[in-house]
């Protein structure tokens, strides 16, 4: 056996809880310990022939001697018998390692049925002459065809549909750094497999629907204020989505659109870009705000300093 069944719900189970409060949280691990030893040596779950001492012997337990292995017994874990030490429901719980010798039984009889089969077919074959050689095959001018026969039995390997990108979707260059602090400038919190897909959306917003990136960041920013907008802006990812399919306007054109109700029409000149103010001591990446942590992931330096005003480009 090469694992065991431990169930989600194992650390809330009330008999976990009072194995954990009769011998601190090492007796959590010990217990998987013994049932690991248990599925290895013993998949029925009777240790024949052992005691109660044994248990904490081959649990590996450090504690103060006969605590766990009481534990065990008065909570309900293992039970004692004439012959030895047992696990409580062992085969309720651990049904696939308790039927572990009869699957290895059924496997090699499955195995020696398929054997005879193969002999009888072969058997036959060779008495009445029907066998051919299925490497060479005889062209209609009596000459022996060099290609041989693909073996008839062999299975067309399974090729699925890979649905293809659009070109305008993707970008020709690894995603600028930019696109993600832009994201981190709106939402500081964002987990790191959700940055790059937001960074993503972001980067098509510039590069496809041909909007300035500064612009649009003060245009969210001031959504993430906006009584309405705040309830309903809590992602970039869906900002170039639809609600009403291709005839409406996607969801950043309409945060676009109450900005500018509120705020007056953007110029169509591009605003200039904010200057980064802080620095990652160790990669040298830099940042519009202070990332506590450098988000470069090769980086994850913690040593992040003020660039002075002298050294920012005005």
């Amino acid at each position: 056996m090469d694992d065991i069944r431990v169930k989600f719900a194992l650390n809330k189970n009330i008999k976990t809880k009072r194995l954990i409060k009769a011998c601190g949280f090492e007796s959590y691990f010990c217990l998987i310990n013994l049932w690991v030893y248990v599925a290895q040596n013993a998949p029925k779950g009777k240790l024949k022939g052992y005691h109660k001492s044994d248990l904490e012997i081959i649990s590996e337990w450090t504690g103060d001697e006969g605590i766990f292995a009481d534990a065990l017994i008065q909570i309900g874990w293992v039970e004692e018998y004439d012959s030895g030490i047992m696990m409580h429901d062992w085969e309720e719980h651990q049904g696939f390692v308790y039927n572990s010798d009869e699957r290895k039984i059924q496997a090699r009889n499955a195995g020696l049925k398929s054997g005879e089969v193969r002999a009888e077919q072969k058997s036959t074959d060779s008495s009445t002459g029907s066998s051919t050689d299925s490497s060479t095959v005889r062209g209609t001018e009596g000459q022996l065809n060099a290609n041989p026969l693909p073996f008839p039995s062999l299975p067309i390997p399974f090729q699925p549909n890979q649905k293809k990108k659009k070109d305008s979707d993707k970008s020709e260059s690894p995603l600028d750094e930019k696109y993600s602090e832009f994201v981190l400038e709106l939402f500081p919190e964002v987990k790191n497999k959700q940055l790059e897909s937001q960074a993503q959306v972001i980067e098509q917003i510039h590069r496809i629907d041909k909007f300035d990136i500064s612009q649009l960041l003060e245009i969210l920013q001031w959504a993430l204020k906006d009584n309405f907008w705040k309830n309903n802006f809590l992602s970039c990812a869906p900002l170039r989505k639809r609600k009403d399919g291709a005839g409406d306007v996607m969801k950043w054109e309409k945060i676009k659109a109450a900005y500018e109700k509120d705020n007056g029409e953007l110029s169509n000149e591009p605003t200039k870009p904010k200057p980064m103010n802080f620095i990652c001591d160790d990669c040298k990446r830099k940042y519009q705000f202070n990332p506590t942590i450098c988000q470069n992931t090769a980086c994850n330096s913690s040593n992040i300093s003020r660039i002075p005003k002298e050294d920012i480009p005005k």
